[in-house]
């Protein structure tokens, strides 16, 4: 007969929010039985689940690509021997596990375009009494993994330039050739943030006095790896900033500013087949060249509970070990298709470690 454990997964900080690469995810698995269980294996799972969705030009259906960018395990409990499995009797058994995650991993959010999980796996592999079957339970348990500023390096939040040569539209038959410098505060924002953009110019070649008609937008990409190892870039404009406008000086403009969206996908990077990138773009009207500064998008450092809607799949939880002392736990690190190509445009900026294309 089925000895069907009851299983609970507890974390030690409730909520179970935790910040990317600062602190180490502990907790405990809780097993109720009331009978002696043979027991084969108990493993926690720490996973991660990224999916972004997109539409095609000239299609009403959604693409959707979703991957598990993250399978970190610990074994809590394995059998002595192949043919010696471990009891577990009657009562409550708790086990304790302890996750030490790496600082890359992108954080949870959710939105309209995309979106990242965690979740806590326990797995048991158990036997009857006088059975030589083995049975499997399982369960999870949602997270919410947080980043924060002190994530980045320093380098990223200092100021960021960008130099780069536009030619405008001819006047009166003959082209005008500026230098334009575009210049952002930092390279880090968050959601609903304003982002500040400056920009200084000096006409090489033309025969006005004074330019108009530059102005910045916040542009998106999503860059998936699909099923035949094609990859696949999209782009997209998410928002365009007032245009600049002169201030008097022959060779400046006045700041203009662009208000992150507060319900905005974050920048997803290190998922292996999925990324989602960000860059601010200025251009001029009819011209061809462009100026992306690359950014990166973080949520605000509030905290948030996790949305009991948005649960995962409801399963039976359980797990085997044994009471006795703490168990010898260690960590298999796997990161599933995990790809840095480090593709650059060629005008983003080397240092900000960031890639995408148009």
């Amino acid at each position: 007969m089925d000895v069907k454990p009851e299983v609970e997964i507890k974390f030690e900080d409730q909520p179970a929010i935790f910040h990317v690469g600062k602190e180490a995810i502990k907790g405990d698995v809780g097993i109720s039985i009331t009978k002696l269980m043979k027991t084969q294996m108990i493993k926690v799972e720490f996973k991660g689940v990224c999916q972004v969705n997109w539409k095609k030009r000239g299609v009403s259906d959604e693409k959707c690509k979703s991957v598990e960018h993250f399978n970190i395990e610990d074994k809590l409990l394995t059998p002595r021997s192949e043919y010696n499995d471990l009891f577990l009797r009657p009562g409550v058994h708790r086990f304790p596990f302890v996750f030490q995650l790496p600082p890359a991993m992108p954080p949870t959010f959710a939105a309209t375009d995309g979106k990242i999980e965690y979740f806590a796996r326990v797995v048991v592999h158990y036997r009857d009494d006088g059975s030589m079957v083995s049975n499997e339970v399982c369960a999870e348990a949602p997270l919410v993994m947080k980043k924060s500023i002190g994530n980045f390096p320093q380098k990223f939040l200092q100021c960021a330039k960008l130099k780069q040569q536009l030619t405008l539209p001819k006047f009166l038959s003959r082209p005008t050739t500026i230098d334009v410098e575009a210049k952002i505060p930092k390279r880090v924002y968050h959601r609903g943030e304003i982002i500040r953009l400056t920009c200084d110019y000096r006409i090489l070649h033309g025969s006005v006095s004074s330019v108009s008609g530059i102005y910045a937008v916040l542009m998106q990409g999503f860059s998936v790896i699909k099923a035949s190892g094609r990859e696949k870039t999209k782009t997209r404009e998410i928002l365009r900033a007032p245009p600049f406008q002169g201030n008097g000086e022959g060779t400046q403009w006045s700041d203009t500013y662009m208000n992150i969206p507060e319900d905005i996908s974050l920048t997803v990077q290190g998922c292996g087949g999925v990324m989602i990138f960000y860059f601010i773009q200025v251009r001029a009207r009819k011209s061809k060249e462009r100026i992306d500064i690359p950014i990166v998008i973080i949520d605000r450092d509030e905290s948030k509970s996790i949305n009991p809607g948005s649960k995962r799949r409801e399963r039976r939880l359980s797990l085997t070990g044994t009471t006795v002392a703490v168990p010898n736990v260690f960590q298999t690190f796997n990161a599933l298709n995990r790809q840095d190509p480090m593709r650059a445009s060629t005008t983003s900026i080397d240092s900000l470690q960031l890639y995408y294309r148009d």
